[in-house]
């Protein structure tokens, strides 16, 4: 009778714990089940070199949402692609990875690198992962196709190319609210509001853009200068947010969003713009005190001369 009794008290009180710090009761289990699945596809199919591996691990309707994909967005393009990065003369791997959990959603920071033509190579990338029953249904993926040609960090490199580690800290805020200042900071960035960024972004802001548009970070001068040059250029620039996945964990928010406006230029006359990119930003004290910026198309490499003529350190 007392061991029903003991039973029966774990079985009541077990969620109304969980519940009480505002975790759903199977909140941690999926976070660490779909942690686990996203490891495996790192260790044992992309690193292994195996795309036969996929089996099992990716549902039969797995969609993978690539800008710079013009074949087919399914995973025999994954796997044909693990097949290519790991053909001489490449063959880069998923490393110093970091894993963040939320809800359905894996968001994998990483440094792609290894060996390209004998030479060390490595780009800052952020992967999006959906999951359902511990399966993998979406992949959301974005690097840094700026910084392709850089093979060596430049002396004094803000980020060099196999050094960027970030790691989930702890926050004095809930990840609803680093989303929601997130999505704050990136609607200034459409309305072009500079007046109002100290409230969102840290005074101390580090603001990393891809290696090949500015090697140094902008502080918080040099994007506020940024967004006005990028208005100025395209005046229908916008960020586009809704309908696109967004992952926090401790201090860390991982961002998918899409971009576009029309470029107009004396020399070269008016095109379009657009990108996609995950991007990251890291939280402190209710502001944000870092960014990483990835973009992902082709079209984006003409914006490659905008950035350098921004001041600022």
């Amino acid at each position: 009778m007392k061991a029903r009794f003991v039973l029966f008290t774990r079985m009541i009180l077990l969620p109304v714990l969980l519940l009480s710090v505002g975790l759903p009761v199977d909140a941690q289990p999926i976070a660490e089940t779909n942690k686990a699945a996203v490891t495996r596809y790192t260790e044992q199919v992309w690193n292994a070199n195996n795309p036969d591996g996929m089996a099992g691990l990716f549902a039969d309707n797995f969609q993978l949402h690539d800008a710079a994909e013009t074949l087919a967005r399914n995973g025999q393009t994954l796997a044909n692609a693990i097949r290519y990065w790991h053909t001489p003369p490449f063959d880069i791997n998923i490393t110093d990875y970091t894993l963040l959990a939320q809800d359905d959603l894996i968001a994998q920071v990483y440094t792609f690198g290894g060996v390209h033509q004998d030479r060390p190579f490595g780009l800052p990338k952020i992967d999006i992962f959906r999951l359902e029953r511990n399966k993998i249904t979406d992949m959301w993926a974005s690097w840094d196709y700026q910084s392709f040609g850089l093979q060596e960090p430049p002396k004094g490199a803000g980020i060099g190319l196999n050094e960027w580690f970030p790691r989930v800290g702890t926050s004095t805020t809930t990840p609803q609210d680093n989303i929601a200042l997130v999505e704050r900071a990136i609607a200034l960035w459409n309305t072009e509001d500079t007046q109002t960024l100290g409230e969102v972004y840290a005074a101390d802001l580090v603001f990393h853009l891809p290696l090949r548009v500015r090697i140094e970070p902008l502080d918080l001068a040099g994007v506020r200068q940024y967004i006005h040059y990028l208005h100025t250029v395209m005046p229908d620039f916008r960020i586009e947010t809704s309908g696109h996945p967004r992952v926090a964990e401790g201090d860390l928010v991982a961002y998918h969003d899409a971009w576009s406006g029309t470029y107009t230029s004396a020399t070269e006359g008016s095109f379009p713009i657009l990108a996609e990119g995950a991007d990251l930003y890291r939280i402190k004290d209710g502001k944000i005190a870092e960014v990483w910026w990835n973009w992902q198309s082709r079209s984006v490499f003409r914006l490659a001369w905008f950035a350098p003529q921004v001041q600022g350190s």
